[in-house]
């Protein structure tokens, strides 16, 4: 990966996660954490990540992964990342 970039509703950067390229070998994963009492982000917020590879690979699977617990309940939910052309 070389980018992964957190913004919030309005299309603000919010935090850089990476300073420099981040090498994921097959079947390896990495996480980014945004604390359960982020509101800097917003309703909308998202996070943009960018990654290349040397020769011809499977394209990466990203998801996003949102749990919580608030006294004796819980709420989870998971949903893809989609691929933006590069316009």
């Amino acid at each position: 990966m070389t980018k992964v970039d957190y913004y919030n509703s309005k299309g603000e950067i919010i935090k850089k996660y990476i300073d420099k390229v981040l090498l994921l070998k097959p079947m390896h994963s990495s996480e980014f954490i945004v604390e359960e009492n982020d509101t800097e982000g917003g309703a909308g917020a998202y996070f943009i990540i960018n990654w290349s590879a040397l020769k011809p690979v499977n394209e990466p699977l990203i998801q996003a992964v949102m749990l919580s617990t608030a006294s004796s309940l819980g709420f989870s939910f998971k949903t893809e990342g989609i691929k933006l052309n590069k316009h």
